[in-house]
């Protein structure tokens, strides 16, 4: 009987493993921008965005202060800076479809794993860890047949590079919507990794980033779930458990095999 068991238990455990590697492969695994800054770190790819209302969220870890950095970069054949985020010693800034700056003034910690959220609709929303933080008015359309560039700024199309400019740091579960995420659904990502947006899925994925060609000295970086953020997320035993279920699982059946072998030693010696 006790050789049932542990047969039973062991192929549980297989089990567990392969769906949880098989359903969230890339969970744990961040793109690294390293120090010191090159033009060449970046990742780049032609896109075509065909709404009107996008929605741009990523976990972010940066390695300095107090620099000029580029996020994320949305060119259009007929128009640069049709959609750009980044940041400088002011704070937050974007551009959007060409028209001057505009300043969040809402400056992201280094050395912190935070979860930034812009959402572009009707005006142009900050969202940090999950809390709304400022809102801009909106000053342009976006416009479609473009190219995207990850960790740079473009002077022109998927092109006009400055070290200067390039983000250093970790990103993380990066996604672009193509529609506004509600506060309730950010404040929901930002608790639990794995919750399921309702609605389309992005139309840039975390998978197909870390798909593209990584260009320069970019690496992936393997990053534990309970490491990502200082903010101290909790297990939480819901739908939407935010680190690791399985990491749960094995340990109460390790635990109950346990217990079972100590009955059925203490059965065969009495």
């Amino acid at each position: 009987m006790l050789y049932e068991y542990i047969g039973g238990i062991s192929a549980l455990i297989a089990i567990i493993l392969v769906l949880e590697t098989n359903a969230n492969s890339n969970l744990g695994k961040a793109i690294e921008f390293p120090l010191p800054r090159s033009v060449e770190n970046n990742i780049q790819f032609t896109f075509s965005i065909e709404a009107q209302k996008v929605t741009w969220s990523t976990w972010m870890l940066k390695y300095t202060t107090g620099d000029l950095m580029h996020f994320f970069s949305y060119d259009a054949r007929s128009q640069t800076n049709n959609i750009l985020f980044g940041e400088d010693p002011t704070g937050m800034f974007f551009f959007l479809a060409g028209g001057a700056r505009n300043d969040f003034k809402v400056a992201i910690p280094a050395n912190k794993w935070v979860f930034v959220v812009i959402v572009v609709g009707d005006d142009v929303s900050l969202y940090i860890d999950g809390v709304h933080r400022t809102t801009k008015p909106r000053p342009g359309q976006i416009k479609s047949d473009g190219c995207v560039v990850i960790g740079q700024d473009q002077d022109w199309f998927c092109g006009g590079f400055d070290k200067n400019q390039a983000f250093a740091g970790q990103m993380l579960d990066m996604n672009l919507y193509d529609y506004e995420l509600s506060p309730d659904v950010i404040k929901k990502l930002y608790q639990f990794r794995r919750y399921q947006v309702p609605g389309n899925p992005p139309i840039i994925t975390w998978n197909r980033l870390l798909s593209e060609t990584l260009n320069g000295k970019l690496d992936v970086l393997l990053v534990p779930p309970f490491n990502r953020s200082k903010n101290k997320i909790k297990w939480t035993l819901t739908s939407n458990i935010p680190v690791a279920p399985s990491y749960v699982v094995l340990l109460f059946i390790a635990f109950w095999v346990t217990v079972r072998i100590g009955i059925n030693c203490t059965s065969t010696l009495i």
